[in-house]
């Protein structure tokens, strides 16, 4: 089995690739449309777990009233952060909502997704303030990584590793237990390879990912799957139904 521990399922995506591929994977709802699209995904396969939160880039768009009921049914809160170089959502908004839902998270003992670009630092600081399994999702920043780690986050190498000097930093540096892979979907893996991915590649771009990791690591592949399974299910806080 390969964990993707973080992506989007978009439309087009044909979800039986996911149990042709052998593939569990986290998947992102950031809108109540989302969640109940995946909900459906899910009665057929249970190795998907879905993840929740209001996104930086959606502040405007979507409210907590309407998340609220979502967020209490799912397993894990997220992808939620701060932003300032993908998008121009007001910041005081992203700032409250992220900080509602960190502390929602830590009251229902709830694992966490984390969007982290330009605010780095000063996410941080509240996530000093709300104590949890904190998962940061595709990590590219050049600065700030070992505070990240001292706090006991987790960390997804993204799909760019094989050619992103500050993402092989990140799989160098990170501890190997708390190290997963993910793609964040495949319009993700398009726009970072500069060309058409198609969902047939999915599981493709995760083994690519993983066996450059054993390469840098010197580790066998065999190790790394197995400490993929365990690391995703620590962070989840439940197994995967074998």
């Amino acid at each position: 089995m390969i964990v993707d521990a973080h992506m989007h399922m978009e439309e087009a995506y044909p979800a039986e690739i996911l149990k042709e591929q052998d593939i569990a994977c986290i998947a992102n709802a950031a809108t109540p449309e989302e969640y109940k699209n995946l909900r459906k995904l899910q009665e057929k396969n249970p190795f998907l777990w879905i993840s929740a939160g209001i996104h930086p880039w959606k502040v405007d768009e979507v409210h907590w009233d309407a998340m609220l009921p979502i967020l209490e049914e799912v397993d894990i809160i997220g992808e939620i952060g701060l932003d300032s170089v993908w998008c121009n959502t007001d910041m005081t908004l992203q700032s409250r909502l992220f900080e509602q839902q960190l502390a929602f998270a830590q009251r229902y003992q709830k694992p966490v997704i984390l969007h982290l670009k330009g605010r780095e630092k000063e996410a941080l600081e509240y996530l000093r303030r709300y104590e949890n399994r904190y998962l940061v999702h595709w990590y590219s920043c050049d600065a700030w990584l070992q505070e990240y780690i001292d706090l006991g986050c987790w960390f997804t190498v993204g799909p760019s590793l094989p050619f992103d000097e500050t993402v092989q930093h990140v799989a160098a540096c990170v501890p190997l237990d708390r190290m997963l892979v993910e793609t964040d979907g495949i319009s993700a893996c398009t726009w970072c390879e500069n060309r058409k991915v198609a969902p047939e590649e999915h599981g493709a771009i995760l083994k690519r990912s993983m066996h450059k990791i054993c390469e840098m690591r010197n580790i066998s592949y065999e190790k790394l799957q197995e400490q993929m399974v365990v690391n995703c299910e620590k962070f989840i806080g439940k197994r995967f139904p074998f």
